[in-house]
Formats: structure tokens, C-alpha cells, sequence
């Protein structure tokens, strides 16, 4: 039996910020109906879906979810907004 992709999702995106995945927060129904996500590709007697992809933000990443059950993760532009790289030159004024 495979995994839910609902919780394969969880469990990348916890691995990658190296923490539980019962710790990780928002909850993925923030983001996503999780018995949604596994609904649409949930194998059906002579009808498996071969082909077709899901993207949507989570915890900061854009998560794209494809018909083979596999997930990738990348950090989301939005988060990368929220928390500009910081400027460890030392100066307290730029325009100084």
C-alpha cells in the first residue's frame, strides 16, 4: 500500500526543516483539503492516474504533487519576501 500523498507531503517538508512532522506548523489543512489531495490521485480499479500535477504554498514552500505519488519542494517566492536576505555588512545606516 502506498502512502497518501497528503502525508508524503508532511513528511518532505518536515525532513527538510529537520524537524517531527507532528510538530510542523501550519497543519497541512491550512493549506489543502488533505483527503482531497489523496482523493485525486488515489488509484481506481483500471484507472490509474498516470499523468497530471497539484501545486500550492505550504509552510513556505511550493509544493508540486505529481500523478506518480512523488513531491517536491522548493522554498516559495512568498517566503523569500517575508524574509529578505539580511545584510551582515556591519553598517547601521546604509546611507552612511
Amino acid at each position: 500500500m502506498t502512502i497518501p500523498v497528503s502525508l508524503e507531503v508532511v513528511r518532505t517538508i518536515a525532513e527538510r526543516e529537520e524537524i517531527d512532522p507532528a510538530t510542523l506548523d501550519p497543519p497541512l489543512h491550512d493549506a489543502v483539503d488533505p483527503d482531497a489531495l489523496d482523493a485525486v490521485f488515489e488509484s481506481t480499479p483500471g484507472a490509474d492516474r498516470t499523468d497530471g500535477q497539484i501545486r500550492f504554498e505550504y509552510a513556505g514552500y511550493a509544493v508540486t504533487v505529481f500523478a506518480d505519488h512523488s513531491v517536491s519542494v522548493e522554498a516559495s517566492d512568498a517566503s523569500t519576501r517575508e524574509h529578505p536576505p539580511r545584510d551582515d555588512s556591519g553598517d547601521l545606516d546604509p546611507n552612511e
